[in-house]
C-alpha cells in the first residue's frame, strides 16, 4: 500500500513539474540568470567604452562605491531615502483615507471607484510629461498661473533642488496613491464584519474603531502594500529622467537613476552592478524583517 502511494506522490510529482516548467524557464532566464550574471559584473572590473578585457576584482567595487564620493551612491542613498521615504508615507496615508471613503456603501460610489484607477492606465512617460509642463518655471505654467493668480511670485520648480525633489514626490504620489486605495479597499472589503457590529453596539467611536478593529485587521495587508510599492519605487527612472534628469546637479539621483548614470554615461558599469546589487540586497533584508514581524504578531 505504501509503495502504491509512494508511486502517486512521484507520479504527482513529476506532472506539477511538467506543468510548471515553462513559467520556471522564463523565471530562471528573466529574473535569476540576470541577477546572477549582474553579480559576475560587480565582481569584475568592466569598461563598456574602453576595449579593455575584464579582470576579477572581487569586492573592490562595492568598497569603492561607498568610500569614493565620485561615484555618487551615498548622495544617492541621500536622495532614495527622501523620495522613496515621503512618496510611500504619502501614498500610504492617502490611500487609506480613499480607501475608507470608496468602502462606504453610497449613491455615485460605483463611478468613483471606476475612476480612481485611471492615473494607473497612464504610462509614467506620459505622466511625467504632463507634470514636466505643469511645473515649467513660466508664468503660463499651471501650477505657477496659479500662484500668480493668487497674488504669489512664479517659483522655478526644476531649477531649485528642494523643489524639484517636491515635483517628483508629487508625481509619483498623484501616479500610485490609487493602486494603494484599491489595495487597501480589497482589503477593507474582506474584512470579517462581526468585529464592527460588536462595535456599534458596544457604542465604539469611527475612530476607536479604525483604530483597535480595522487598522489591526489591515496589518498584514499594509505590509504588502509597503512591500509592493517600495520595491517599485526604488526602481522609478522615468519619471526622473523626463522632469529633472537627476537635476539640478545630482540633487534628485536616486540609486537607480544614478547607476544608469554611472554605466552609461560614464561607463562604470561595474560600479553600477555592485551599486544596484547592494540596493537588491537591502530590499529582500528589508522584506525579510517585514515578513516576520507580521507573522510573528
Amino acid at each position: 500500500m505504501s509503495t502504491k502511494k509512494g508511486q502517486h506522490f512521484s507520479q504527482t510529482s513529476k506532472d506539477a513539474f511538467i506543468f510548471l516548467s515553462p513559467a520556471l524557464a522564463v523565471l530562471i532566464f528573466t529574473t535569476i540568470f540576470p541577477f546572477v550574471y549582474c553579480i559576475v559584473i560587480s565582481l569584475n572590473d568592466i569598461r563598456i567604452f574602453y576595449p579593455v578585457p575584464p579582470t576579477f576584482v572581487g569586492l573592490a567595487n562595492y568598497y569603492r562605491s561607498i568610500t569614493e564620493p565620485i561615484f555618487g551612491f551615498w548622495n544617492a542613498v541621500y536622495n532614495t531615502v527622501i523620495f522613496t521615504g515621503a512618496s510611500v508615507a504619502i501614498e500610504l496615508l492617502l490611500g487609506l483615507g480613499i480607501a475608507l471613503l470608496l468602502n462606504k456603501e453610497v449613491k455615485g460610489i460605483w463611478f468613483l471607484r471606476s475612476v480612481i484607477p485611471l492615473p494607473l492606465l497612464i504610462s509614467p512617460i506620459s505622466i511625467g510629461l504632463i507634470f514636466k509642463l505643469i511645473f515649467l518655471p513660466g508664468d503660463w505654467a499651471l501650477v505657477n498661473w496659479i500662484l500668480t493668480s493668487l497674488g504669489l511670485s512664479p517659483l522655478n520648480w526644476l531649477a531649485d533642488p528642494v523643489l524639484a525633489m517636491l515635483t517628483l514626490i508629487i508625481t509619483d504620489v498623484w501616479q500610485w496613491t490609487p493602486f494603494m486605495a484599491l489595495i487597501f479597499l480589497a482589503g477593507l472589503q474582506m474584512l470579517p464584519p462581526e468585529p464592527f457590529e460588536a462595535a456599534l453596539i458596544d457604542g465604539a467611536t469611527p475612530l476607536k474603531t479604525l483604530r483597535y478593529i480595522t487598522l489591526p485587521l489591515l496589518r498584514e495587508m499594509f505590509v504588502i502594500a509597503f512591500l509592493l510599492r517600495l520595491m517599485d519605487s526604488l526602481k522609478t527612472f522615468d519619471i526622473i529622467y523626463i522632469i529633472t534628469q537627476g537635476g539640478p546637479g545630482e540633487r534628485t539621483q536616486t540609486l537607480n537613476f544614478n547607476a544608469f548614470i554611472q554605466a552609461f554615461t560614464f561607463g562604470n558599469i561595474s560600479i553600477a552592478a555592485a551599486q544596484i546589487i547592494m540596493m537588491s540586497l537591502v530590499i529582500i533584508l528589508l522584506s525579510i524583517i517585514l515578513i516576520r514581524s507580521v507573522r510573528r504578531a
